[in-house]
């Protein structure tokens, strides 16, 4: 009694059949090459996006600027927003002396019902652009603007 032959044949992967077949046609000297290529690209896509990408990054918006100089009026950061001397006056924020950097861009706030040390306040600067009114016409009116070029 004989019994059929049956020959089972396996198929590669979806994925690996690509690769598979390149690998086939390709001697190893020419295969190491085609490796070493794509692994450069790979590693100039990944370098271009790392250092590029914070060059190209978008401007922030009102939102991004409005949170990020809330909470430095809100709160003091002692080591973001140290204390700095002002003649006769004492000490006061960093912050409201010197504005706030937020991608790039320096923002002021002024705290318009109160003492403020920001260069309108002090009349040192000339035009502004406001960014923002917060809480406007109550004791806690604040002006957030970036002085014009």
């Amino acid at each position: 009694m004989s019994f059929p032959r049956i020959h089972l044949q396996t198929f590669p992967s979806p994925f690996a059949a690509p690769f598979h077949a390149v690998a086939h046609r390709l001697r190893p000297p020419a295969l190491l090459g085609a490796l070493a290529g794509f692994s450069f690209a790979a590693a100039g896509l990944l370098v271009n996006g790392a250092y590029f990408g914070a060059v190209t990054k978008a401007a922030p918006t009102n939102t991004e600027i409005v949170n990020a100089v809330t909470s430095y009026i809100n709160q003091w950061q002692e080591q973001a927003d140290p204390l700095v001397n002002v003649a006769g006056v004492g000490q006061v924020k960093s912050s409201n002396l010197q504005g706030v950097e937020i991608g790039g861009q320096r923002y002021y706030y002024r705290l318009v019902a109160g003492a403020s040390f920001d260069p309108v306040s002090q009349g040192q600067a000339g035009h502004y652009t406001t960014v923002a009114v917060l809480d406007s016409g109550t004791q806690f009116e604040v002006l957030i603007y970036q002085l014009d070029q």
